[in-house]
């Protein structure tokens, strides 16, 4: 877990706690949205960044 992960993650619960003092199921469903699209996000930057694997047999 680097830096910018931890920002990501503290940036995630202080829109939640924001939004949780208005309307609590807004902060949930706001901080659901968050982490939903953070995750499927880094998935992807994850799936392109890693090492594509040879398709022959290779050592």
């Amino acid at each position: 877990m680097d830096r910018w992960d931890v920002l990501a993650v503290v940036g995630i619960v202080l829109i939640g706690v924001g939004l949780g003092l208005f309307a609590p199921w807004l902060g949930v469903t706001a901080a659901g949205v968050l982490l939903l699209a953070g995750g499927i996000g880094g998935g992807l930057l994850a799936e392109r960044a890693a090492p594509k694997a040879s398709k022959g047999g290779g050592s």
